[in-house]
């Protein structure tokens, strides 16, 4: 089998507790990107509009389905929107 052209060249930490790791690459490096990032990418975009509102009960499935902080995720994008403090 051929081996995919975002392979990391070394395997992920065996560390990691995520359901799945996205391998990525630049034109420099090769990293992953944990699935729970995205998600937290993704309340912050929620939150600044950037992304149409998700159904209440998506983000309670994948907090269910996960056991991840999503109440977190969420209010850390909230918090994203206020201005910075001086």
């Amino acid at each position: 089998m051929a081996e995919s052209p975002l392979a990391p060249s070394s395997p992920p930490s065996q560390c990691c507790d995520e359901p799945l790791l996205f391998a990525m690459r630049d034109n420099y490096h090769a990293f992953s990107m944990p699935l729970t990032t995205i998600m937290g990418c993704v309340a912050i975009a929620e939150a600044r509009g950037i992304l149409p509102p998700l159904p209440e009960s998506w983000w309670i499935e994948v907090q269910n389905q996960y056991q991840w902080p999503v109440a977190q995720w969420r209010q850390a994008g909230l918090a994203s929107l206020a201005p910075p403090t001086p």
